[in-house]
């Protein structure tokens, strides 16, 4: 094995949100490329960049690193020049990879700390594909519900759940947040209750078809942890949008067959954070789902029912 592959298969060893950016990726790249010349004997430059401390001294040619602005660290700009480029460095050698200099940009853009760690949240596209590419790690962000760690729940609550109607699940068996669906067929005000004693544990929530009205709407609980909501084929509108808007994880919402209006789903797209909403066979007009479509680009808007495109089965016997 070469020495990027071991290094990628260390770094696969270890916990990946634990991983130092300083320890686990900067240094070692310094360490390959920059000491050699940049130490406490020669300190080319008068840099010397063995320790985290050295990296923020006034060298002959400036601060090698400005916390928070990749810009004006003059190591940044160096190792970024091509390779051809008079002031390039390392002046020998195999210069800095693409991957490193993002690496090395992401790291001081977002402070330099000695500790800092990877945030899915900060990253850009170009830069997970990169770290999954080289590093075999994957930083890609992770839905609300995988982040979210919670204990189980008493038998005796679950067995009164389903009791009334409701199908309820964990997610996984080691992830006890709830998949909750209503399979009655008219819901009232005892059921929602019930609702509440689950509330912080539920993260999809299926409510559909069962007379579901605005009234009761309001008597809904707030839950922490909600992802995904449908409350498809129920007569409901001017209650939805200020309760749904109260979910701050909320990504999806399917409204098909209610009615709602275009007032009542421009109030919820101005204030909830979802990602998907379906808004098939309402009260909302082509016109008005297009103006829709214009106004919040950042949210998929379904107002039809799309198929996916069948491809023609092959047969697995041989022809003789």
């Amino acid at each position: 094995k070469n020495n990027d592959e071991l290094v990628s298969e260390n770094l696969r060893a270890k916990n990946q949100d634990s991983l130092i950016i300083y320890d686990d990726f900067i240094k070692p790249i310094f360490q390959e490329k920059c000491i050699a010349c940049h130490n406490s004997i020669d300190g080319m430059g008068g840099l010397r960049m063995e320790t985290y401390g050295d990296l923020f001294q006034e060298s002959d040619h400036g601060r090698a690193i400005v916390a928070g602005n990749s810009a004006k660290s003059n190591l940044f700009n160096r190792v970024s020049l091509p390779a051809d480029h008079e002031k390039a460095m390392p002046p020998r050698g195999m210069g800095f990879g693409y991957t490193d200099i993002q690496l090395l940009k992401y790291w001081i853009n977002n402070g330099a700390d000695s500790l800092a760690t990877f945030q899915s949240e900060t990253m850009d596209e170009e830069l997970i594909n990169l770290i999954n590419r080289d590093y075999g790690l994957d930083f890609s962000p992770k839905p609300h519900y995988e982040k979210v760690k919670t204990d189980s729940l008493d038998k005796g609550l679950l067995s009164l759940l389903r009791g009334a109607g409701f199908r309820v699940n964990y997610l996984s068996e080691a992830n006890y947040l709830l998949d909750v669906e209503f399979k009655g067929s008219t819901i009232g005000e005892n059921e929602i209750k019930l609702l509440n004693k689950v509330a912080n544990q539920i993260t999809f929530l299926k409510i559909v078809s069962c007379k579901l009205s605005d009234d009761l709407v309001k008597t809904m609980p707030i839950m922490e942890h909600l992802t995904k909501i449908d409350l498809s084929q129920n007569p409901i509108n001017k209650e939805v949008a200020p309760y749904l808007a109260k979910h701050t994880h909320l990504e999806t919402a399917n409204l098909n067959e209610t009615n709602i209006t275009f007032e009542t789903t421009q109030n919820l797209l101005s204030q909830a954070t979802l990602t998907k909403i379906y808004v098939w066979n309402t009260n909302l007009s082509s016109t008005e789902v297009s103006n829709l479509i214009q106004t919040y680009p950042e949210v998929e808007i379904i107002s039809q029912f799309e198929f996916e495109e069948v491809v023609d089965a092959k047969s697995v016997f041989n022809k003789e």
